[in-house]
């Protein structure tokens, strides 16, 4: 969104961030630049300051990491796609699991059994050929 150039020589660029919540916050480029280094090499290429920036922090090589455009559009999405994954699933304004410890954790978050009981319907409407084969379960 945008950035701060550093007023002194002890200074560190830094770069506006809207998050999630709508909030927007300055932040210096190497705290970002460590978990996410292809997104704000993206940034700094966009925006001409990779050479400023490399100088700043040659450990970072953001230089390197944004002369590879194809590369770079690559793990840029693989970045994105990292955070939908570990984000929670929701339907009809309820959080659904994603696996069976996921169910127990709400299940013991909420306070109930709802998800428990609906394993275990599941489990009943399967045939006896499958839970057998597939799972070990003698019906």
């Amino acid at each position: 969104k945008g950035h701060t150039k550093p007023r002194r020589r002890s200074d560190k660029p830094k770069i506006l961030i809207e998050w999630e919540s709508g909030e927007a916050t300055l932040e210096p480029v190497y705290n970002i630049a460590i978990k996410d280094r292809w997104i704000v090499a993206e940034y700094a290429r966009d925006n001409g300051l990779t050479d400023e920036w490399d100088e700043i922090w040659p450990t970072l090589n953001l230089r390197r990491y944004a002369k590879n455009a194809k590369k770079l559009i690559r793990m840029i999405n693989q970045a994105k796609q990292l955070s939908y994954k570990s984000a929670p699933v929701y339907m009809y304004g309820y959080r659904v699991p994603r696996n069976h410890n996921e169910a127990m954790e709400l299940d013991r978050l909420n306070k109930n059994d709802k998800w428990l009981k609906s394993e275990e319907l599941e489990i009943k409407q399967l045939p006896s050929d499958v839970l057998s084969k597939h799972w070990g379960y003698q019906v």
